[in-house]
């Protein structure tokens, strides 16, 4: 659980993104000089703000937007499995979908 605090925070903090950019200062607003933040939140927050990205680390390609006419395709589809192979997604991508669709999430 403690990764995912801090890997939520470099993720917030700008630490994965490409670039130069103003990395660490939402830690240093929240985490400042003489701060009542419980001992580890505090540590974390000056770990935070020494990482570097390593120039080894794979940067997750963009993702494929869902189009209009995919929409429609996998509504008329109506089957995930299906849908999947004719989309060229995943059945889960399909899954996930349609149902935001189904429930106007979208």
């Amino acid at each position: 659980m403690r990764y995912a605090y801090m890997f939520g925070f470099l993720q917030a903090d700008g630490h994965l993104a490409r670039g130069r950019g103003q990395k660490g200062q939402l830690a240093a607003h929240f985490y400042y000089d003489g701060c009542l933040a419980i001992a580890h939140k505090k540590a974390n927050a000056d770990a935070i703000q020494s990482w570097v990205r390593p120039s080894n680390m794979k940067v997750a390609p963009p993702r494929r937007r869902w189009t209009a006419r995919e929409d429609q395709e996998l509504l008329r589809l109506n089957d995930p499995t299906v849908a999947g192979i004719a989309l060229d997604r995943t059945e889960q991508s399909c899954k996930m979908r349609l149902w935001r669709l189904r429930t106007g999430r979208i």
